[in-house]
């Protein structure tokens, strides 16, 4: 499932200019049907693979209602004749993929205990990849398709070493 959806998020790059546009410019062209189905598809394999890694209802309920806002603000029009509208698109997802990213943190932090070695390691990676993410918004100013792509391709990264973890 994560080789589809990297495959099927580096090909929805030829249905909108990823340089300038992010996603969203699907949501309002003709290819809308694909952006809605790679945000279900994302919010699913999100869901599906960090909820086992909460021990308490109370981080259930947290990681269901991350998926809750991710699909929400997603799926809200940004050109809307309400701002509430452009801005709930814009800060819901992004609110989620920050919360995910700090909850993919705190998984490392706990497998810290088990596997000291190759927690570092995933340390190491997530830091990386967080940096590259930021120069990227840092160099093109704004987030775009480039900045999207670089975030689903290293939450799945992160999620499978970690499920290499839990295997060991």
């Amino acid at each position: 499932m994560n080789y589809l959806i990297c495959i099927f998020s580096l090909c929805l790059c030829f249905f909108y200019d990823p340089l300038y546009n992010n996603y969203t410019s699907l949501l309002n062209g003709p290819y809308h049907f694909l952006y809605v189905l790679w945000i279900a598809v994302l919010t699913l394999y999100l869901f599906k693979n960090i909820i086992r890694h909460a021990p308490t209802q109370r981080e259930k309920i947290l990681i269901c209602l991350l998926g809750f806002f991710f699909i929400l603000g997603s799926y809200l029009p940004y050109y809307s004749p309400f701002y509430l509208f452009s801005f709930l698109h814009v800060f819901l997802p992004l609110l989620s993929i920050i919360l995910y990213l700090l909850y993919i943190f705190l998984i490392i932090f706990r497998h810290y205990k088990k596997e000291p070695s190759q927690a570092q390691i995933l340390y190491q990676w997530y830091f990386w990849g967080l940096s590259l993410i930021s120069l990227l918004i840092i160099f093109f100013g704004h987030i775009n398709g480039i900045c999207e792509i670089a975030t689903v391709y290293l939450t799945i990264f992160l999620i499978e070493k970690i499920k290499i973890i839990d295997d060991s």
